[in-house]
Order: structure tokens, then C-alpha cells, then sequence
């Protein structure tokens, strides 16, 4: 079985043969874990058969899944890392001083680094020609992928941005702002997708564009669709998790994955025309984690997770049609339900809540507490820099 064929795992990943340990209240339902970083792990990236991490103790490493182990660490000044992506054999990495590190893949050389932004980078995306970044400083920069000198600098978020992805040309980005942005390449008017005024709208942690839809992850726990031509209703809406949903990823069998700070990754069909799916319609939870989860990626049946936790677990994707087939009882309610319900209990109850995390970076302060429990959105300005 694919799935399984990884699992003679080198000294840095673990196989899970005990199905169902405890995990503060939690079964773990993962195939296996890789514990290579100090810190919680914000970003991952695939390229074939090497799994990119980034983390907050300053490094990014790249998993052999094959052999299982750490074949190459990139460091980074002993600063933060929220974003990594590889392109053409370089690495591109987004840290917490603004800067943008480019690493030779094979040797973990840096060869570059830029001061791209004058607060942290929180997203970055690659093409042939070009180098998206995105920041805390609210603002989307262009550079040349090939000399790193930067091209053009625009604002259209009024808080920090999210997630980055370009599709022909137009640059689709989400924001704390509560918005979804595209712009198209020709530099005209571009369109906001938002639900009302800033103050209305809760804050987009993640986007993933897939056709002519854009799909993201709300801070309120919800993951909204929008169409392409609606800009002030969402077409589709999913009530997922009771804390803040960090990560949308959607699959080529137009499966949406969506992990939460409530530690869980929820699995969604895409292909049920419903406009509302409360959390009786998602196909399947997966739960292992200790704590809330910053990033996802997917090759094949194997889906990754990064968390607070500081791990890296590895999940089977045809573990959901299993669960299908054996008609298990729906996911447990939430605290709410409709657009309207409050996911102020984010991190209670329910073994959810990992231990307290310290030597947070300094824009994740303002929202998270001990515990990860979320902060208010009440102050417009929470979102802020202290």
C-alpha cells in the first residue's frame, strides 16, 4: 500500500503503530511523526519527494520522505521562519525581520538575502520570472526570481497579508483584513471579496484559488468560497472549527482540507452543492495533534501537517473514504452554528488546548495567549504591532 511504503522511517520520523494513543484527551490517528525542529512548525512546502519545513527556532529543513530523515537544514539568523517555498533548486524563505533568504537546495548554501519588507513576511510564491512576497506591513512586493531586485510594491490590504498564489498572471491575496484581493496582471481595477466593512469581516488566515474559485480560512473557524464574480457573498460557507481555521488546502478530487488552532484538519467534498455545510456534512476529522496547526501540504495519499507542537505528522488522505464506508457517527457539534456563532471558546475544553507557547514571533503576540487561547477581535486595531 502507498501509504505505508514510508514507513520504514530513518532516526528523525517515528512510525505510529499505536493506534489510538492518548493524546491530552486526543487519539492520534497519524501515520507516523517527525519531530525535526526545537519550535512550532509555520510552513511547508513539497517538491517531489523532499518535504520543505519552516519554524519558528530559526531553521528550515528539508525531510527526505523516502529515507526519512533531514537531509539538509537551513539556518536563518536566528530569527523566526513563517514561510518557505522551493523553486527551480532554490530555496526561498520569509522570516520575522522582513528578510528573504534563497538557499541552494542540494548544498544549503545561502546565497542571497534581501530586506524585502520592514516587518515580517508571513507568505511567499514562486513562478519563472518572479518572486511574491507578502508582509505584516500590509503590503505585496514583486521581485525578479532571478537577480532579487524588486520590481513593484503595491498596498490594497489595510492589515497584514496572509497567503499569496498568482494564476495567469493575477495575484490573488488574502489579509487580516477580512479581505480577498486579485489583481490582474494588467494592473487594472482589481476586486475585493469581502463580507462587509473591516470591522464585519472576520480576518482571512489562508487562501487557495482552484479554478474560478477562491477558497479561504477565517479566523471565526468558517472556510467562505467565492465565485468569481461575488464580491460581498460567499457562495459556499463551511462551518469547520471553534477556533481560528490557520490552513486551506484543496485537493485534485476537490477535497478541502482545513486545519484549525483547535489542533484537528477537518475534510470537506467540494463537489456538494450546498451553501451551508455545518460539521454533520465533513467527511472526516483527523486528530493527533498537541496543539493548534500552522501548515499543510499534500503529495499523493500522504497529507503533512506542521504545528505548535513542534512536529510534522503524516496522514492518509484514503483514510477518509475508509470512514466513509463504515458509516462512523458525525463529528461533534460546535459551540455555534450560521454565520453568526461566536468562536470566542477557541482553545477550551475538549483536550484541545496544547501547553503554553513561548518565544512567540512578535506579530503572533497580539493573537494568542496562554494555552493558544485567541484574542478578541473587538479592538479593530488587535492585529497590530505592539
Amino acid at each position: 500500500m502507498e501509504t505505508l511504503a514510508m514507513l520504514g522511517l530513518g532516526p528523525d520520523g517515528v512510525p505510529n503503530h499505536k493506534k489510538g494513543s492518548d493524546m491530552g484527551g486526543r487519539e492520534d490517528s497519524s501515520l507516523a511523526t517527525f519531530r525535526v525542529h526545537k519550535d512550532a512548525v509555520s510552513g511547508l512546502h513539497l517538491q517531489g519527494d523532499i518535504l520543505y519545513s519552516a519554524s519558528f527556532d530559526s531553521t528550515v529543513c528539508a525531510v527526505d520522505l523516502h529515507r526519512g530523515v533531514a537531509v539538509n537544514t537551513f539556518y536563518n539568523d536566528m530569527v523566526a521562519v513563517h514561510c518557505v517555498r522551493e523553486h527551480a533548486g532554490t530555496v526561498y524563505a520569509g522570516d520575522e525581520c522582513g528578510s528573504i533568504t534563497a538557499s541552494d537546495a542540494r548544498t544549503g548554501q545561502t546565497s542571497s538575502t534581501i530586506h524585502a519588507h520592514s516587518q515580517p513576511v508571513l507568505c511567499v510564491f514562486a513562478d519563472e520570472k518572479l518572486l511574491y512576497t507578502g508582509s505584516h506591513d500590509c503590503s505585496i512586493r514583486v521581485f525578479d526570481i532571478r537577480t532579487l531586485k524588486c520590481l513593484k510594491k503595491y498596498k490594497v490590504h489595510s492589515g497584514p497579508v496572509t497567503a499569496l498564489q498568482v494564476v495567469e498572471g493575477t495575484v490573488f491575496s488574502s489579509s487580516w483584513d477580512g479581505s480577498v484581493f486579485s489583481m490582474p496582471p494588467d494592473s487594472g481595477e482589481g476586486k475585493r471579496r469581502t463580507m462587509g466593512t473591516e470591522a464585519e469581516s472576520p480576518s482571512v488566515l489562508e487562501m487557495q484559488v482552484v479554478g474560478t474559485s477562491v477558497y479561504a480560512g477565517y479566523r471565526d473557524g468558517r472556510a467562505r468560497a467565492w465565485g468569481a464574480s461575488s464580491l460581498d457573498k460567499p457562495t459556499a460557507t463551511f462551518i469547520a472549527h471553534d477556533a481560528s481555521m490557520t490552513q486551506v488546502l484543496v485537493d485534485e478530487a476537490l477535497r478541502m482540507y482545513t486545519a484549525s488552532d483547535d489542533a484537528t484538519i477537518c475534510v470537506w467534498d467540494l463537489k456538494l452543492d450546498k451553501r451551508v455545510c455545518d460539521r454533520d456534512k465533513c467527511l472526516h476529522v483527523y486528530q493527533g495533534h498537541a496543539d493548534g496547526i500552522l501548515a499543510l501540504a499534500k503529495g499523493g495519499v500522504l497529507l503533512y501537517s506542521g504545528s505548535y507542537d513542534h512536529s510534522i505528522k503524516v496522514w492518509d488522505a484514503e483514510e477518509v473514504d475508509a470512514s466513509i464506508l463504515r458509516t462512523s457517527p458525525p463529528a461533534p457539534p460546535l459551540g455555534g452554528s450560521g454565520e453568526g456563532a461566536s468562536s470566542s471558546g477557541a482553545g477550551e475544553g475538549g483536550g484541545t488546548a496544547g501547553p503554553p507557547r513561548k518565544n512567540l514571533p512578535l506579530h503572533l503576540q497580539a493573537t494568542a495567549g496562554a494555552g493558544g487561547k485567541q484574542a478578541g477581535h473587538d479592538d479593530p486595531d488587535w492585529w497590530k504591532l505592539p
